[in-house]
């Protein structure tokens, strides 16, 4: 049996501290265990355990559930680098193509490009388009990397469409030459 219920009133009969008790700590229309009321009666009963301080006062003010408010959408959240990285996009479409390592503690490619080009910004009093430049010359090498990878997947799914363009312009024949055949039969 646990050891924290305590009585709240020394000249209660331990029957009716325990039953207080539960009502106050328990959730509003949850059943207890008889078995468990039992143990704690008893334990109440055998004199083992003393007054808390604290019960007198929590029974006078009960807790109450934290009610939140639903305020609909979330709020948005500005960082400073924020802008930075709408730029890069703009600039750098491909890069939202690339995936995310959510194990990784690196931050995407915009990320790490927009607090540089912050950086420069605050630390060699640059404007954004200087720092841009600044930073792109720095990320050169990873800047066309993505843009290689970009024009490989670009390339693979123009050959892929192209395929299967040419399926589609084989099926389209063979189902009109069916529908020619058929229709002489008749």
């Amino acid at each position: 049996c646990a050891a924290w219920i305590l009585a709240s009133d020394v000249s209660m009969s331990s029957k009716k501290i325990g039953v207080a008790f539960f009502q106050h700590v328990a959730p509003t229309g949850s059943q207890l265990q008889p078995g468990v009321l039992g143990c704690m009666l008893r334990s109440l009963d055998s004199g083992l355990f003393s007054v808390p301080k604290s019960y007198r006062v929590l029974s006078k003010f009960p807790t109450e559930e934290p009610k939140l408010r639903h305020t609909g959408r979330p709020q948005h959240i500005n960082l400073p680098e924020s802008r930075l990285m709408v730029q890069f996009y703009k600039r750098f479409p491909e890069a939202k193509l690339q995936p995310v390592a959510l194990g990784s503690s690196d931050p995407p490619l915009a990320k790490q490009y927009a607090l540089k080009q912050w950086k420069l910004m605050r630390e060699k009093r640059l404007s954004a388009d200087n720092a841009a430049k600044e930073v792109e010359k720095a990320m050169a090498p990873q800047l066309q990397a993505l843009s290689r990878q970009h024009n490989i997947s670009r390339g693979l799914l123009d050959l892929i469409q192209n395929e299967e363009e040419i399926q589609l312009k084989k099926a389209l024949e063979d189902l009109a030459g069916r529908q020619t055949v058929g229709g002489s039969r008749r």
